[in-house]
């Protein structure tokens, strides 16, 4: 089970994988403080577009010291990328780091399997939501939606989505300022600002 389980729009927004790394409490985790930060500098050096824990902040609501000097053994630390290479190569080195952490991917599952299947990769387990029931009719726009999924924790206010838009269209600020100010919420670095960006052009562009 992830909070990154829920995003929604697959990649027709632009790229977007996430990656989580924890220890497994009781098990391993004794100094994993010092292995998570491993993991984060290598996400950071490989073009990761965003970082973070939920007791640090992320990159866009946190600096990057006060950010690592908050983790702990018990910490879930969380990285974004936009770009399917360098996600693949980020995964390469963290696989031949082999820091004892275990790893969620969430993002494509067709494509995330063929990643595995060319490295000879067992995924341990894979996880799938099954939408959202109900009256869908009094749901935000698709679009919207795409924006505030992306915290899985729900600290992305649709209300805050539409002020950001209105901002956009009056031209008060670029679509990439208004990702970065709807990111500051999500603590746990999880906003993809790229694609976030993407959907701020296409819902100002809107009449």
């Amino acid at each position: 089970m992830t909070h990154s389980l829920y995003r929604l729009g697959g990649n027709a927004w632009g790229d977007d994988w996430v990656v989580i790394a924890r220890a497994a409490r009781g098990v391993n985790d004794a100094g994993a403080a010092a292995r998570l930060r491993q993991f984060l500098e290598r996400a950071r050096a490989s073009g990761a577009v965003n970082w973070g824990h939920g007791r640090g902040g992320g990159r866009l609501n946190a600096d990057w010291e006060s950010m690592i000097a908050r983790l702990t053994d018990s910490a879930t630390v969380t990285v974004v990328f936009d770009d399917l290479a360098r996600f693949e190569d980020f995964l390469d080195q963290i696989h031949a780091m082999n820091l004892g952490l275990s790893i969620t991917v969430s993002g494509e599952m067709t494509e995330i399997g063929k990643i595995c299947d060319r490295r000879g990769w067992e995924p341990h387990s894979g996880r799938q939501a099954l939408g959202v029931f109900g009256d869908r009719g009094r749901l935000p726009s698709q679009e919207t939606l795409c924006v505030t999924s992306q915290c899985g924790h729900g600290l992305i206010a649709v209300r805050w989505v539409e002020v950001m838009v209105d901002r956009v269209r009056a031209g008060e600020c670029t679509p990439e300022e208004a990702a970065r100010q709807l990111g500051k919420p999500c603590v746990c670095g999880l906003l993809n600002p790229s694609r976030t960006a993407a959907l701020m052009r296409h819902l100002a562009d809107q009449a």
